[in-house]
């Protein structure tokens, strides 16, 4: 499973380095916006794992209709948070490795780079500190903020109570840890689990590739939460005329 998880986690990254790769992918995601793709909820049982928070019934993810991997450019996420009238909140993520600098000692680590509404969609509370909000990922560099797993606090930083204001570096960037999820929070990927959440915002500085307005460039996972009294019809309704209005423009 160890060596599945990274070989996946591998790709997902050669997807930015490798053109021809790119190419093909570019190629796929043109054909299936132009033929009004985006679905609701048909992986949700392969890609979130049994979740311990607050109407997990409400949390859903999306993909695209006839593609094996729910991957999304960070302008398809948009356009569904800022278009809908379905969802009380719409988040991407995506996963990628660090080296963490702390205490005198660099080591890697798992990451998830998340969108501003994320911990929103998640609906869970701090173990310590505070989660990543909105105004954190509202602009590249709008905050060198990060929240570390329980696991992570535990095993890495030995259960320090006094983490939250600390600063460590990640790929040589100065981050302060602003807080600890709860210990039964494991993330919303099904194969792994993450040590660090960063905002998405600083995709650019963190990993040296600006992607996150290329339309063209299928990075993220993308995690909704649907609001109450919303129904699934309803959801599938909003969705697809999301979908045509991308495919029209």
């Amino acid at each position: 499973m160890t060596t599945l998880l990274q070989d996946l986690r591998f790709a997902v990254r050669q997807m930015r380095r490798s053109p021809g790769f790119a190419l093909t992918a570019i190629l796929t995601l043109a054909l299936a916006i132009t033929a009004n793709v985006i679905v609701f909820g048909v992986l949700q049982a392969v890609i979130l794992r049994p979740i311990r928070v607050p109407h997990p019934d409400q949390v859903k993810t999306l993909a695209h209709k006839g593609q094996p991997y729910p991957f999304f450019s960070y302008p398809e996420v948009r356009d569904v948070r800022d278009g809908n009238t379905v969802f009380s909140s719409v988040a991407a993520e995506m996963v990628t490795n660090f080296g963490l600098e702390a205490n005198g000692v660099t080591r890697p680590v798992w990451g998830c780079e998340v969108s501003g509404q994320y911990f929103e969609v998640v609906g869970i509370q701090p173990f310590l500190g505070r989660l990543l909000n909105r105004a954190d990922d509202d602009h590249p560099g709008a905050s060198e903020a990060a929240v570390l797993s329980w696991n992570a606090w535990k095993n890495d930083f030995n259960r320090d109570p006094n983490i939250v204001g600390k600063t460590v570096k990640l790929n040589k960037h100065p981050y302060t840890i602003v807080g600890v999820t709860p210990e039964d929070f494991y993330g919303t990927e099904k194969m792994g689990q993450f040590d660090i959440y960063l905002p998405m915002a600083n995709e650019a500085s963190l990993d040296g590739d600006d992607w996150l307005e290329r339309r063209s460039e299928p990075h993220v996972y993308s995690i909704v939460r649907i609001k109450d009294g919303v129904t699934n019809a309803q959801v599938q309704a909003e969705l697809d005329t999301i979908a045509a209005r991308i495919a029209k423009q």
